[in-house]
């Protein structure tokens, strides 16, 4: 559906408690947004997927009724459960966006979603389904928040170890090899705050990125490889098919095939500085001027409205 319309209105529902976001991927989409029109969060309880005494649907319906909503961003995960009822959704005269990472494992729910909404799907590009003209292969829009700072970490990992086979191997095999790897965040009960995540990354020369997704062999373009971009430090992350997509290996990052691939190549920039630098910044300048959070909602408000003026 789109629609006409100068400075949107956008009800954001994400998982979060009190008011707060749970999860710091819940609220990466909004910042951006202040440039085209307004917005507001709606925050669910991820354990009842309720908004207080009331259910989502009903809450949503509330707000909609009070105020001229022109359409609804729904950040899902990591709820594996749909955050809206079918019914609901078909009652609904408003657009709506959905937001999915692992579309590939909830594939079954972003083809139903496809009749309904607007799927964004950011972490698989090649991603269609049997509507490719509401599933549209996107990237996860990263706030610029890094400091100028000192990069006093080598390497870095932020991110899942314990349960990822892959990532704990790479992860072993470095630090084995007497190579310090700075790691944080370990599970998702043990997210860093949003603010320490960021001052580690800018403080990284090197930021690794392991691009299988955890539930399956397949590959992802994964949220970290743009935050390392945005960080100015160099991503060195496992060869794969997505990120190619956007980024241009050795120009924009640099990809390692093996364990002995990895350790020659943290040696080797790490001991080069200039061929570092000179990656790590065409990858920031990539990511600014075509993978920015404005791009992203440049790219989501065309496919809404018609006529979309930056404020």
């Amino acid at each position: 559906m789109i629609i006409e319309k100068p400075k949107p209105h956008i009800l954001s529902v994400n998982p979060g408690n009190n008011n707060q976001p749970l999860f710091g991927d819940s609220h990466l989409f909004h910042p951006g947004f202040h440039k085209f029109g307004s917005s507001r969060h709606l925050f669910f309880n991820i354990s009842t997927l309720r908004c207080g005494a009331k259910s989502v649907d009903e809450e949503v319906f509330a707000y909609c009724n009070s105020h001229d909503v022109d359409a609804i961003l729904i950040v899902p995960q990591p709820v594996p459960e749909f955050v809206c009822s079918l019914r609901f959704i078909r009652e609904l005269t408003v657009p709506m966006v959905v937001v999915w990472w692992d579309a590939a494992v909830y594939s079954h729910l972003v083809e139903v979603m496809s009749d309904y909404c607007l799927n964004i799907i950011i972490d698989d590009q090649n991603y269609k389904g049997r509507r490719p003209d509401r599933n549209v292969p996107m990237w996860t829009p990263v706030p610029h928040v890094c400091p100028e700072v000192v990069k006093d970490i080598g390497v870095s990992f932020i991110g899942d170890i314990e349960s990822c086979t892959e990532r704990r191997r790479y992860i072993k095999h470095l630090l084995s090899s007497n190579v310090p790897v700075f790691c944080a965040g370990n599970r998702d009960w043990n997210r860093l705050e949003w603010h320490s995540m960021w001052n580690i990354l800018s403080r990284t020369k090197i930021i690794l990125n392991f691009s299988k997704c955890r539930f399956n062999d397949r590959h992802q373009l994964k949220g970290r490889a743009l935050e390392a971009m945005s960080a100015r430090a160099m991503l060195l992350e496992t060869v794969n098919d997505q990120t190619p997509t956007r980024f241009e290996p050795m120009v924009d990052y640099v990809p390692f095939s093996d364990e002995n691939d990895l350790i020659q190549k943290v040696q080797f920039y790490l001991q080069n500085d200039s061929e570092r630098l000179r990656i790590a910044n065409n990858g920031a300048t990539k990511w600014r001027e075509r993978y920015s959070m404005e791009m992203w909602w440049k790219e989501v408000m065309k496919r809404l409205f018609t006529k979309v003026t930056m404020l």
